[in-house]
């Protein structure tokens, strides 16, 4: 018995399936994908501190400073578009992708979504607020090349939803003043002041009363 059991060939072991190219074309696009997603969390808080910038500028009377910022919050709110828009291309491509061969266009998107990430990567790490309120050649200098940068994006001073934030933040602070106004004081009269303004209307009435009498008493025609 222990003879039949040594003649049994070992049993062959099973060989890993092999990962294709394709395969980890797909890991990587998942991993892009992550890494997009926590990108956008990001960049998506920025554009409260954008706007909080503005608002601040404004205060200051900064006009084109709040315009600058108002306009790196259109130019973030572009890239998380994009980003989502890429996201949705991703998330197509995982799932066709064992129906057909889409090799070339895998490579393509992980070449989109690595420039785009970079690009988020950029505004995420700037803290372009601070700079802008310095006082300094530089200063002005950096001024002028977020603004090119901004205008080669295609988001110019005339954009209409720049235009558009800045006035509601400009009523909005003006609204503010409005109501930060101290009221009037409403000084009660001392009493003999009163007196005098209360006798001098019970005149005023007596005066209207007799002629209004006078008034209607039959006039006398001569003879």
């Amino acid at each position: 018995m222990g003879s039949w059991f040594s003649r049994c060939p070992p049993a062959k072991e099973k060989k890993p399936d092999r990962i294709t190219d394709s395969d980890r074309a797909v890991l990587d696009l998942k991993a892009q994908r992550d890494q997009l997603q926590i990108h956008k969390r990001k960049l998506q808080s920025t554009i409260s501190s954008d706007l909080s910038a503005a608002k601040r500028f404004i205060e200051t009377k900064k006009k084109s400073l709040a315009l600058l910022a108002l306009k790196k919050k259109k130019h973030h709110e572009t890239l998380i578009d994009q980003c989502d828009q890429h996201l949705l291309k991703i998330a197509e491509l995982i799932s066709n992708v064992e129906y057909a061969q889409v090799q070339e266009t895998l490579v393509k998107a992980l070449e989109v979504g690595n420039a785009a990430m970079k690009k988020m990567q950029q505004e995420i790490s700037l803290d372009y607020v601070e700079r802008l309120v310095e006082e300094s050649e530089e200063a002005r200098a950096y001024q002028q090349e977020v603004n090119a940068m901004l205008f080669k994006d295609g988001i110019t001073d005339q954009d209409t939803d720049v235009l558009a934030d800045l006035r509601r933040i400009e009523e909005e602070e003006a609204q503010a003043v409005i109501e930060n106004v101290p009221s009037p004081p409403t000084a009660e009269l001392p009493p003999a002041a009163q007196e005098a303004v209360a006798a001098g209307a019970d005149d005023k009435a007596e005066r209207a009363r007799v002629e209004k009498e006078r008034a209607r008493e039959p006039q006398l025609v001569p003879a």
